[in-house]
Order: C-alpha cells, then structure tokens, then sequence
C-alpha cells in the first residue's frame, strides 16, 4: 500500500491563516509591557478625546472658597473635587483632562513634523549617496551637536513660545534621529537584487525610493515614532515648566507642574497628579516601543 501520510511540513503550510494569525496574537499578549503600553496609551487618547464629556468643572473656573483642597476621596469633609484643586481654586481632574489633550496633540504632531522632514531627506541621503549624502549628514551633524533642550530654549526664548512654535520647532529639532535611521537602512537596501533590476528595466529613482526602499524602513521608523512620541511629550512639558512653551492659560501637565512648585509642600495633588500622568504616558510609548520592535523585527519573532 502506498504510504498516504502527509509530512509535517505539509501539514504546517496548511494551517489556517485566520488560525495563525490568532497564535501570533496570543504569544504577543504574553508580552505584559507591550499590553501595559497600549492599555495606557489608548486609556489617555479616550480621556482626551472624551474631556468634555468626562470633566467634572470647567478647567478654568476659579473657586476661591476651595483653593488647594484635597482629594474628596482622602478628606471627606475638608476635600473639594476627585484629585483636589489647585492654587486657585480649580479643580484638578478637569484640567489634567484638557490637559491631555493638548499633551498628547504636540507630541503626535511634532512626531510627525519630524517624520515627515527626516525620512525623505533620509532616502534621499541613503539611496543617491555622493553629495546629497555629505550635505545632509553635515547638517545632522552640526545640529547634533547642539544640545536639543538648549537649542529650543534659546529659540523659543527669542520668538517666543506658543503652540504652533513648539510643535514646529520640537518636530525640526527630532528629524535627525529618523533621518540617521532611515539612511542606514537606504544604504542596506540600495544594492540589493530587486533595486538593481529595478534600474535595469530603467524605472525612475523617485519610484524606486518609494515603492522598493520607504517599504523595507517603515518596521524601524513605526518603532523610534513611538519612542519619539513620548519625548516630545517629556520636552514640552519641560517647556512650558519653564514658561517657554504652550501659554499659561492653556491646561497642560507641563504647566500644571509649573503652576504647582511653590505649593508642593502644602498640597501634593497640583504636582503629583499630573507628574504621574507624564510618567504613564511616557512609559506607555516606551513599552510599546518594546512591543513593536520584537513584533516587527523579524529576527526577534522566535525569540
């Protein structure tokens, strides 16, 4: 009798996709970093998005009957609000909710600001060589060395600061990393065999770099986004800490914190709260930063 079995590499080829897809998606839920980083990057986006409906007062109401108050759930008959109120009576969960907002808007745009200077200028750097490389990299490197915080200081302290400002000049400062990045793997993808024959049939540079080259970078740049996300957050909230950046009347946890140092040590709410949200926020985009490189780097996947 013949021998009917199928071999085992046969039998793997033909599991189901939907079936594979759905082991892929329980070895990364394994990853408690990578689903921590998520849970809280989405639980701030909704409370962002959600503000106006989940704000309890009007952030900029001020109630001087209840200034510096408590957290109500800490001090039942001498607490005012759920995390307290500030130094002018308003109430803290209102503001650290618009707050978000404002936050989570400069850091993904100047996240993108950045993105969309270095990556083209990146390619162009990594696929064409020659003298649009050494310009390119000059400049990266007189910028890099340049501190980045006090270069946006000095900036900002001569124009002004403001949030398109910020936004525009957080997002020109970060080009760098993604341009170093994407020109390191241009180099690598350049001379490879489908690049070649791609210029053998005579097809234009701008569709080689888009269609051949941008496609082989976009698993490195998904990953120093989110990592670049979070530090565009930590830098304007050092910004405006510093009364640089986004005007005082907007509710930020930058500015909350500025607000909130001289009362530190007669109220911890002002300070604290909106501290541990740029903790959680930051640490959100770094761990899934984490997550995205093993899922994405194909040479982490069976690790």
């Amino acid at each position: 009798m013949a021998n009917t079995s199928i071999p085992a590499r046969a039998l793997d080829a033909r599991v189901p996709p939907k079936r594979a897809s759905a082991g892929r998606l329980r070895k990364l839920l394994k990853n408690w970093q990578g689903v921590v980083g998520l849970s809280l990057l989405a639980l701030f986006g909704l409370t962002a998005v959600l503000a106006p409906t989940l704000a309890p007062a009007d952030p900029h109401k001020i109630n001087f009957a209840h200034i510096l108050s408590p957290p109500a759930w800490t001090n039942s008959e001498l607490g005012f609000g759920i995390l307290g109120t500030d130094s002018l009576g308003r109430d803290i969960m209102s503001r650290m909710l618009y707050g978000a907002r404002v936050s989570l808007l400069v850091g993904a745009t100047a996240t993108l600001v950045g993105f969309g200077i270095g990556v083209p200028l990146g390619i162009l750097a990594g696929y064409k060589g020659g003298r649009p490389d050494d310009v390119i990299m000059r400049i990266a490197d007189v910028q890099s060395a340049i501190p980045f915080l006090v270069l946006l200081i000095a900036i900002l302290t001569f124009i002004g600061g403001g949030l398109i400002n910020v936004v525009l000049f957080l997002g020109a400062s970060s080009w760098v990393g993604f341009g170093r990045l994407v020109r390191g793997e241009a180099l690598s993808v350049r001379s490879r065999d489908y690049v070649t024959a791609a210029r053998a049939i005579g097809a234009n540079e701008i569709w080689i770099m888009s269609r051949h080259v941008l496609p082989n970078v976009v698993a490195p740049l998904i990953i120093a986004a989110s990592l670049s996300f979070g530090g565009m957050i930590l830098t304007e909230s050092a910004l405006s800490f510093l009364g640089l950046g986004v005007p005082s009347s907007v509710p930020t946890w930058g500015n909350m914190l500025a607000e909130s140092r001289q009362d530190i040590l007669v109220a911890f709410g002002p300070s604290v709260f909106p501290g541990l949200a740029i903790v959680g926020v930051v640490l959100g985009a770094n761990w899934t930063g984490d997550w995205l490189r093993d899922v994405l780097d194909p040479r982490l996947r069976g690790v």
